[in-house]
């Protein structure tokens, strides 16, 4: 009997692992399904020591083909009013900058130094529409006082302008983002959280 113990013991986690997967095989199938339609629509796969990873979802198209419109079976139709209105807004929004662009971000832990949690902070331009980039010059952030640094200026556009830096602390960044078509720049600003390791 010694001599199945080592035997039972490696074939438990299997047979778990099997039980597992058979008693929940339509949401592992669901899950499956979905990974392959995100890869059939362009979405990057990568295996290696990190484990699996797949890419972000694409993108809704900021102008759509007749092939590319969205049909969610929806029984509900807006009045002729509404959806004049809310062209009337889509209208303004391109022509107002100041709702055409907004600052994103987002935050993980990076490492401990002089003991405390420093997190890794990226912040970018998020445009309403990606054209919308094109009449962006450049970006000049100001960080909180406490950066050796506070003043920094990006002009990388395809990176949306993107912001890389550490910081152990949460704080309101700002930002003067320069026009082609504008004198003064746009400001904007944004406050950093972080979320905190567990």
């Amino acid at each position: 009997m010694k001599d199945w113990i080592p035997f039972l013991q490696a074939l438990i986690w299997p047979v778990f692992i099997t039980l597992f997967i058979y008693k929940f095989r339509k949401r592992f199938e669901d899950i499956l399904i979905s990974v392959k339609e995100r890869i059939e629509k362009g979405s990057a796969v990568g295996v290696g020591p990190g484990g699996f990873t797949l890419g972000a979802a694409p993108q809704l198209p900021d102008d759509p083909e007749p092939d590319e419109m969205i049909d969610d079976e929806s029984p509900q139709q807006a009045s002729p009013e509404l959806i004049e209105k809310e062209k009337a807004l889509e209208k303004s929004v391109f022509e107002n900058p100041v709702e055409q662009l907004q600052l994103i971000h987002s935050s993980r832990f990076l490492k401990i130094k002089n003991g405390r949690d420093y997190y890794r902070i990226l912040v970018s331009l998020d445009p309403y529409q990606t054209k919308a980039l094109s009449n962006v010059e450049k970006v000049v952030y100001y960080l909180h006082k406490t950066f050796r640094n506070p003043v920094r200026e990006i002009t990388d556009r395809s990176s949306n302008f993107e912001l890389k830096t550490a910081a152990w602390g949460e704080f309101t960044i700002r930002a003067e983002v320069y026009l082609k078509d504008r004198k003064e720049p746009l400001r904007l600003s944004r406050y950093l959280d972080i979320q905190a390791r567990k």
